[in-house]
């Protein structure tokens, strides 16, 4: 993010407008050296991405494509990969979980499955996301909503269990 605005300085910015860069240039700095960390652990980590900071155990499953954000306290259980596409929103209390125990078992063994969250895909604040999830292209995770079945795509869904609350436009110009 700081190479960008670097990059692209342009000579007609407004005083107010590099007043916000410098205003914001301590978190910014925070924010770029969380993504090198993040990248050195292992993470594939794509260019224009904001994490702002979660906690991951193994950053080695974690992929997240061009442009996408993830707020502060969202927590990732990374058993098993979690992709993340393109311009996708990741609020503050999102949880992403790879992983459970099956309650069927009297050794109560753990078992993990892959989460893919496509592109332009937006969950939203202290929603939950459960093993082998796939939230579909263009697809909202309202608010607190517990999603145990794929999300199709530009679908809402909301609610515990999560269910289809209504359709949204194409997202084909994408």
């Amino acid at each position: 993010m700081l190479k960008f605005l670097i990059k692209n300085k342009k000579k007609n910015f407004s005083l107010k407008c590099w007043a916000k860069i410098f205003y914001r240039l301590p978190q910014l700095i925070a924010i770029e050296c969380y993504l090198i960390v993040t990248r050195i652990s292992g993470a594939k980590i794509n260019e224009f991405v904001c994490i702002e900071k979660f906690f991951v155990r193994d950053a080695k499953k974690l992929s997240v494509d061009f442009g996408s954000f993830i707020a502060k306290d969202v927590r990732l259980a990374l058993h098993a990969p979690i992709e993340i596409g393109k311009c996708c929103v990741i609020n503050a209390g999102a949880k992403i979980l790879t992983a459970s125990h099956n309650i069927d078992d009297p050794y109560w063994r753990m078992f993990a499955k892959k989460i893919v969250i496509m592109d332009y895909a937006w969950i939203a604040m202290d929603a939950i996301i459960l093993p082998g999830v796939t939230v579909g292209r263009g697809a909202v995770v309202g608010a607190g909503a517990v999603v145990r079945n794929d999300v199709p795509e530009n679908c809402v869904v909301a609610g515990n269990p999560a269910i289809v609350v209504r359709k949204r436009n194409s997202f084909e110009n994408f």
